[in-house]
């Protein structure tokens, strides 16, 4: 189906931005006209400030970007409820 290619791109493109980081995850945000770019997985060498930099660095290319922890929740609604 044509969601399966949307996101067939989006992931190729997000396993090619692991190795880049958080500027060019928030490029593909855009790019890809996601609503929300939720960062997770960070390394131990950004904690606390170094983390919320992470964060600012990547909300200049994509504003809504968030940092967000291991077991956060985050709601997702349906296409359509919004």
């Amino acid at each position: 189906t044509n969601y399966d290619n949307i996101f067939a791109n989006i992931n190729n493109n997000i396993a090619k931005a692991k190795e880049t980081g958080n500027i060019e995850l928030a490029k593909i945000a855009k790019q890809e006209n996601v609503k929300k770019l939720c960062l997770n997985h960070i390394s131990a060498r950004y904690m606390g400030a170094k983390a919320k930099k992470l964060e600012n660095q990547a909300k200049k290319v994509f504003p809504n970007t968030v940092l967000v922890n291991d077991f956060d929740r985050i709601e997702i609604p349906m296409k359509g409820a919004e």
